[in-house]
C-alpha cells in the first residue's frame, strides 16, 4: 500500500498543468510542488479526487511561502448546498481561492469545431469547455453570492481582494498513431494514446496490464502483473460492454505504453 502510495504521488507531481498561465480567462496557481517522499500514512481508500486534494494539501503544506487557511469550505442555504470551495491560500498579504482540478482527456475531432472543444473524457461523459464554463459560471462567482460573501467577511476574507484561479492538471491522450497540436493547451500533458476496441488486435503480441482508477495517476513501470492478450481483451470487453474504457498499459519487449481502449 505504502509503495503504491509513493508511485501515485510520483504520478501526481510530476503531471503538468494542462496550460500555463491564462486560458479562456482562467488563470493557473502554481503548480505547487512538493517534497518526496511522500512520508505521511493514508490509512483508508480514497477516491482519485480526494488522493489528488491529499497530494495538494501535502505539497502546501511543506511550502513556506505558502499558508493553506481554508480547505473544502462549504456553503449552505438551510439545507441547501449553495457551494464549495476547495483551496483558500495565503501567500504574502494574498489571499488566493483555488479551484484543483485533474482530469483525463482524449483528441476527438469530431466532436466540437474549436480546438478546446475536441477534448472529452474517456466514457464522454466529460469535456474540457465543460468544466472551463463550470468554473467560470458556477465555482469562480460563488464568492459573490450575498450569503456567501457575508460568511467570508465574518471570517476576516476581504471578498474584493481574493484572487481566484486553478491548480489544473491533466493527462491527454491522442488517437493511436497521430501527432496532435495540443495548443492551446501544454504540449507536455500528452502523455499516450487511446484506440478502439475493434483495433485492439493490434497489441496482439504484447503483455498488458489494466491499473486501477488510483492507478491512472501512475507513469507505467516493469514491475506489474502483466497479463496475455487474450485475458486482457476479454477483461476489456466486458469494460467495453458497460460503455467503460479502461486505461491499459502495453508492453512489446522492453517498450511500455500508456493509453485507452475505448467503446465510441
Amino acid at each position: 500500500m505504502r509503495y503504491a502510495l509513493q508511485r501515485q504521488y510520483d504520478g501526481y507531481q510530476k503531471t503538468e498543468v494542462l496550460w500555463v498561465q491564462e486560458l479562456d480567462g482562467i488563470n493557473q496557481f502554481g503548480p505547487v510542488i512538493g517534497p518526496n517522499p511522500f512520508d505521511i500514512a493514508i490509512n483508508k481508500k480514497y477516491r482519485l479526487g480526494h488522493l489528488v486534494e491529499y497530494f495538494y494539501r501535502y505539497a502546501l503544506d511543506m511550502d513556506e511561502s505558502l499558508q493553506c487557511v481554508e480547505q473544502n469550505l462549504q456553503f449552505f442555504n438551510k439545507k441547501r448546498t449553495i457551494g464549495e470551495i476547495d483551496f483558500l491560500i495565503r501567500s504574502g498579504i494574498v489571499i488566493h481561492h483555488v479551484e484543483l482540478v485533474y482530469k483525463f482527456y482524449l483528441f476527438d475531432s469530431n466532436v466540437g469545431h474549436i480546438a478546446l472543444e475536441h477534448w472529452v473524457g474517456p466514457n464522454r461523459k466529460d469535456a474540457l469547455v465543460n468544466k472551463l464554463d463550470k468554473i467560470k459560471s458556477v465555482q469562480f462567482p460563488l464568492i459573490r453570492n450575498s450569503q456567501v460573501s457575508q460568511l467570508l467577511e465574518l471570517k476576516g476574507y476581504n471578498v474584493d481582494q481574493i484572487e481566484q484561479s486553478v491548480c489544473f492538471k491533466g493527462q491527454l491522450f491522442v488517437p493511436f498513431g497521430e501527432f496532435i497540436d495540443a495548443a492551446p493547451l501544454n504540449q507536455d500533458c500528452i502523455v499516450g494514446w487511446y484506440l478502439n476496441f475493434d483495433s485492439i488486435d493490434k497489441f496482439k503480441d504484447c503483455m498488458f496490464y489494466i491499473p486501477s482508477k488510483l492507478n491512472w495517476l501512475v507513469a507505467p513501470f516493469t514491475s506489474v502483473l502483466w497479463i496475455s492478450y487474450s485475458n486482457a481483451k476479454k477483461e476489456i470487453e466486458e469494460l467495453i460492454k458497460n460503455q467503460r474504457s479502461p486505461m491499459i498499459w502495453v508492453k512489446r519487449n522492453h517498450l511500455i505504453q500508456k493509453g485507452f481502449i475505448v467503446w465510441w
